[in-house]
C-alpha cells in the first residue's frame, strides 16, 4: 500500500555477492528491502554477508500469501503483452517492447528480466 522502488540489477561476474551487498548498503533507506535469488545457496550467502555488515536480515523461503500477480509491475507487463498477442509464443521483439514499456512507465528503473 506504500510507494516503493523496484530495481533489477544484472551482474556480469559470477561473484555477485559483494557488489550486491555494497549496492544495498549504498541505496538503503529507512524502509525494508528484498532480494530474490535463484538458489537457496545464494540466499544464505547474501544473508551472511548482510549480517556481517550489520544489516539485520532474514531468510524467507516461502511464497505463502505472496501473489506474483499483485505486483503492479507484473500486471502492467502482462496486460501489455495480452493486448498484443493471443498465442502462448511471444515474439522476441514484442517481449523487448513490453519490457521497454514497463521500464518507461517507471515501474523498473534498470535491468533485465
Amino acid at each position: 500500500e506504500e510507494d516503493g522502488w523496484v530495481g533489477v540489477t544484472r551482474h556480469q561476474s559470477k561473484y555477485i555477492f559483494q557488489p550486491l551487498v555494497e549496492e544495498l548498503i549504498h541505496y538503503r533507506g529507512s524502509g525494508t528491502s528484498c532480494v530474490l535469488t535463484q538458489t537457496n545457496e545464494e540466499a544464505v550467502i547474501l544473508v551472511a554477508l548482510l549480517r556481517k555488515y550489520g544489516i539485520n536480515s532474514k531468510l524467507v523461503q516461502s511464497m505463502d500469501g505472496f501473489l506474483f500477480w499483485n505486483m503492479a509491475e507484473m500486471r502492467y507487463f502482462l496486460r501489455y503483452l495480452d493486448k498484443r498477442v493471443r498465442t502462448p509464443l511471444i515474439p522476441e521483439e514484442l517481449w523487448k517492447d513490453a519490457k521497454h514499456a514497463t521500464f518507461s512507465a517507471g515501474f523498473l528503473l534498470s535491468g533485465e528480466f
